[in-house]
């Protein structure tokens, strides 16, 4: 094979990694960033969207739902990956159907394939938690070939981790300890390593301890004495079902949080009035203005933190080792980015080696170790032909093939939406989110988009900082009245111009 790819199928975010040429390589998703969340979305259509799109529409969806407490129309999934094995079925109102882990993984698995323009992927090695079992491995290798792989390596997170760190350590020999703290689960692996490779020695972890549980202690701990303090909530929050979602609302905003204090001493966290659709017990809208610093944050998520480093400590006597037997701390996983974190682990472990991107790992290390397997010469055939007959077409080409008269025309629309333009902070971004929400057919054809498509665009927009926040309230007001659907789509044309004007023009 040309190339080599591995997979990171995470709980919450998912990313592909390409090796070629003695290099890894990390394949943006269609917002430009480095991994996608794992999240399925179906809309009024049935039509499946995975990834920033899915997110945004799975975040309104809460939203709406709290407007009358409504349970009953998910059509938005997340976790799937967690139920592996299982026969745990995610029913959607829109599709009239019930979908498994296998079929949700599978689209995630297809997104994922999507993002690699130069070549068709067959083949991949799909990393999975260490603990997973015979029946999760194999769900995971059923979602693989439904997404179209005729060849697929399962390794485990942990081992992936391994094989990316052994290929740039200048050390070979040696014992490493790997504290994965991701979204869902921890775990603590021990790895031997030496001029014949790596080698997993012993592993622990808590698949109930992750990053889901920093955020629901800053809800516990943050967000929910705010609210009983400005607020009456106690008969909200006595309802079992709207307890929980408030909580799944409140998430957002707790993650909010844990990210700015990552690389900031204290923030604030802010919520206009009307974006939080609910009234607390007296009838008064909710609005929060939440300041918190580092120190608060770290009095409420230490004792998680405590918890794996433990964990490891443990691991390390087990395996009659302690501190100072290890000859590396490498960090994965999204909360390590963390100071308070680091700072922990530096006091009772040693100072991490902070030279893998903890947020990529995973899926780079199995793309290295993709590029050691020794693949079918059927795949490999078949892998060179379909890289020859790939002939794709994008958004970006048609913006970047606009003709004269097109330019002209667009010319000619701007100066109507002048005001609309100036409003607009980043207009090629702007063209990546149309593409990215399935949407850009619909406008150049100026088709009538669906009540739930502006209003899933619109947040992305505001949500990605590619509009001003007061065109994001002339927006989201205008659609609220459910009478100037049109204008809003005449709006939207126009900016698509803008955009396929400033694109040709530089």
């Amino acid at each position: 094979m040309v190339s080599s790819y591995g997979i990171h199928l995470g709980i919450y975010n998912s990313s592909i990694v390409k090796f070629q040429n003695g290099i890894t390589q990390i394949i943006r998703s269609n917002t430009l960033r480095p991994f996608t969340p794992t999240v399925v979305f179906i809309n009024r259509k049935g039509a499946m969207h995975v990834g920033d799109g899915a997110f945004s529409a799975h975040k309104l969806e809460k939203l709406s739902a709290m407007k009358d407490w409504n349970t009953e129309n998910d059509n938005s999934f997340i976790e799937f990956t967690r139920t592996m094995g299982s026969d745990l079925k995610y029913c959607s109102s829109n599709a009239n159907r019930s979908f498994n882990s296998i079929e949700l993984s599978a689209e995630v698995l297809k997104t994922l394939k999507s993002f690699e323009k130069d070549e068709t992927i067959i083949a991949a090695v799909i990393t999975v938690p260490f603990k997973f079992g015979k029946s999760q491995i194999e769900h995971t290798r059923e979602a693989a070939k439904l997404a179209g792989f005729d060849d697929c390596e399962i390794i485990s997170e942990a081992e992936a981790v391994g094989h990316l760190y052994y290929s740039k350590s200048e050390e070979k020999v040696g014992i490493d300890l790997i504290f994965h703290f991701c979204e869902g689960t921890f775990d603590a692996t021990l790895l031997s390593t030496n001029n014949e490779g790596i080698k997993v020695i012993d592993t622990e972890g808590n698949q109930y301890l992750g990053n889901k549980s920093l955020v629901e202690a800053i809800i516990d701990n943050i967000i929910i004495p705010y609210l009983k303090r400005k607020y009456a909530v106690d008969e909200l929050l006595e309802d079992p079902e709207k307890n929980k979602k408030i909580r799944n609302e409140m998430k957002f905003y707790a993650q909010e949080i844990q990210e700015q204090l990552s690389f900031n001493e204290a923030t604030t966290i802010l919520s206009n009035l009307g974006n939080i659709p609910w009234e607390d017990d007296n009838g008064s809208e909710f609005e929060l203005e939440i300041s918190v610093n580092r120190e608060d944050l770290e009095l409420v998520i230490a004792p998680l933190i405590q918890r794996a480093i433990d964990i490891s400590l443990t691991l390390l006597k087990r395996n009659g080792l302690d501190e100072k037997s290890i000859s590396s701390l490498i960090l994965v996983g999204g909360p390590t980015i963390s100071p308070i974190l680091r700072k922990m682990l530096s006091k009772q472990i040693c100072t991490p080696d902070t030279s893998l991107d903890p947020i990529t790992a995973v899926a780079e290390g199995a793309a290295v170790y993709a590029s050691k397997i020794h693949w079918t010469s059927e795949t490999e055939n078949l892998n060179h032909q379909l890289q020859q007959n790939t002939n794709r077409t994008s958004f970006y080409n048609w913006l970047n093939n606009k003709t004269i008269e097109d330019i002209d025309e667009s010319r000619q629309i701007t100066t109507k939406a002048e005001n609309t333009c100036c409003h607009i902070i980043d207009p090629q971004k702007l063209s990546v989110v149309i593409e990215s929400l399935g949407i850009s057919d619909s406008i150049r054809n100026n088709q009538t988009l669906e009540q739930f498509q502006i209003e899933e665009l619109i947040f992305q927009l505001a949500q990605e900082n590619i509009i001003t926040s007061t065109f994001f309230q002339l927006l989201y007001d205008e659609i609220s009245t459910n009478n100037n659907q049109i204008n809003l789509h005449n709006t939207l044309k126009e900016i698509e111009l803008i955009v396929a004007q400033n694109t040709v023009n530089h």
